[in-house]
């Protein structure tokens, strides 16, 4: 929240809140002031990715007249380009391919490159920024790529999800400041939505909770996001940004055959240049989950994994099933990518069906908590499904619909009705028609989806992406045993290996007994050279 304007009129310390009267027109600059005193007030900029302005006629005709007159030097024409840069303004492609073919060149090369440069972070068509590179010369590209450097190189504002490291002192890094900035300015909306739809709900007040600008430090200092917060001159800013809006169109969807082509391109390319390839991909394209699976195949390494759900996460058409893709992933994996995107951005109500285990501690995890202690109040039918507190068995109190704790370990299988499921899918929410994704009440065709967890196929009705009722647990158990044991050892000879770190032979035989039939009565048989530890939260 920030703090209200306010004016000291005789200059003597004494202040008082003031209401500053904004003018008629946003063109207009008739404001009303006072006659004498200090105003105190925060100023922020609300520029957004959705309502930057094209350069005006005039401001065109003036820079053809720099770049055109006789008698300029290539000193005067590039600081007429870079004056021209300033601002908020940004151009067509089309306006900046026609000033290049102004400059030939063999004369005026310097020029050329300092015009691409200025313009890369400032088209209106972003996923063309690459493109408007191809109209140099290999030599100025070089040049170009070189002054840009590979954060603005690499930066897509149509995909702007990933993480930044960027030096302000350098104009084209801090141009990329720019247009985050931008874009989360643009998110506010959604941000205001999501705050007003969760207030209503069960569990009490949720905790704050950074969707956007996560993990932000200025100069290895916390960074908190503010529309008010002047980019400074110099200085290091690291942030992991998370873009939340969805695509909103299938004009872009890509098809069988695009895709078929890009597999071709990225076939030669090392990891990294796969990332960049796929990036700059899905900065003009969205995807369907199917193909995301289909591209996580090509990676084997944890990072790249990761870097490829990071890159898809804000790409994905039907991305109510972004959810279930993170069950082809380990937990170590998860682990990563819950850093990077979130808990809460991770999570999605509509595809609420799944296994947790929460640590209500963390601010993160007790707002899903909340969220699913609510939904599991309003939606009919077994929710809570082997629930558990600090481990012991625990049948949700009523209580916690009023106030969820702040500590404790709270784990269960959240289940639905089949009927449920359906009306989720189409509305957004069970009990609420103003669903923060939702159009009118329902939640858009493109953004439905019919692909589910890969292990739980089986259990998955009438097109459905998400198992009605509790028969799935079983599965579920067996396969979050399976990835804790990964996550431990790689397979059943280090894992017995790490128990029987002391060379005592009788105390592992005794261990793997009970452990065998610890893990048969939670339902999953295994036998003796399968056994592995079961721990605590499976």
């Amino acid at each position: 929240m920030q703090p209200a304007p306010r004016i000291d009129t005789w200059y003597d310390g004494s202040w008082k809140d003031h209401t500053i009267v904004l003018p008629d027109q946003d063109d207009d600059d008739e404001w009303q002031l006072p006659p004498k005193g200090l105003i105190e007030f925060t100023f922020a900029s609300l520029l957004s990715s959705e309502n930057t302005c094209e350069m005006s006629l005039s401001e065109m005709e003036w820079l053809y007249k720099e770049l055109s007159t006789p008698g300029k030097t290539e000193r005067d024409r590039i600081g007429a380009i870079r004056a021209f840069c300033e601002g908020d303004s940004f151009l067509r492609f089309d306006q900046v391919q026609e000033m290049l073919d102004m400059m030939p060149e063999d004369s005026r090369s310097l020029e050329r490159c300092e015009l691409v440069k200025q313009c890369f972070s400032r088209l209106t068509e972003a996923e063309r920024a690459m493109e408007m590179l191809q109209l140099l010369t290999i030599n100025e590209r070089k040049l170009v790529e070189k002054k840009l450097g590979l954060q603005a190189i690499t930066f897509t504002k149509n995909n702007a999800t990933g993480k930044y490291r960027l030096d302000l002192s350098k104009k084209p890094e801090r141009d990329v400041c720019f247009r985050l900035l931008q874009i989360n300015n643009s998110q506010q909306e959604l941000l205001q939505s999501m705050d007003a739809y969760y207030a209503t709900r069960k569990g009490g007040v949720r905790p704050l909770v950074e969707r956007t600008w996560r993990n932000a430090t200025f100069d290895n200092e916390p960074h908190i996001f503010s529309s008010s917060w002047a980019v400074p001159q110099k200085g290091f800013l690291e942030v992991d940004f998370v873009q939340i809006i969805k695509p909103m169109s299938d004009v872009n969807l890509t098809t069988g055959e695009e895709f078929e082509e890009l597999k071709r391109k990225l076939k030669s390319q090392t990891d990294a240049e796969k990332l960049v390839s796929i990036k700059d991909w899905l900065n003009k394209k969205v995807v369907q989950c199917q193909l995301v699976e289909d591209l996580l195949t090509m990676f084997k390494r944890d990072k790249e994994r990761v870097d490829l759900l990071v890159i898809a996460y804000a790409r994905v058409l039907d991305w109510h099933g972004y959810s279930s893709l993170l069950s082809l992933i380990s937990l170590a994996e998860y682990d990563l990518l819950v850093k990077k995107i979130g808990f809460v951005n991770l999570f999605d109500e509509v595809m609420a069906v799944a296994y947790y285990e929460l640590d209500l501690g963390l601010p993160e995890h007790r707002w899903v908590a909340q969220e699913l202690v609510h939904l599991a109040m309003e939606e009919p039918g077994e929710n809570m499904v082997e629930c558990q507190y600090n481990g012991m068995d625990f049948p949700l109190p009523v209580g916690w619909g009023v106030e969820v704790p702040k500590k404790g370990a709270f784990a269960f299988y959240y289940c639905r009705e089949q009927q449920v499921i359906e009306k989720v899918l189409i509305n957004g929410s069970y009990d609420s028609d103003v669903y923060p994704y939702a159009l009118h009440g329902e939640v858009p065709d493109m953004h439905r989806t019919s692909y589910g967890v890969w292990y739980l196929t089986d259990f998955l009705q009438h097109g459905m992406p998400q198992p009605a009722g509790c028969l799935w647990v079983r599965q579920a158990r067996q396969r979050r045993i399976k990835s804790k044991m990964l996550k431990s050892a790689k397979n059943a000879k280090e894992m017995f290996g790490l128990l029987d770190a002391d060379g005592n032979v009788f105390v592992l035989l005794c261990l793997c007994l009970c452990l065998c039939l610890y893990v048969r009565r939670c339902g999953c048989w295994v036998g003796c050279c399968g056994c592995m530890c079961r721990i605590h939260g499976c």
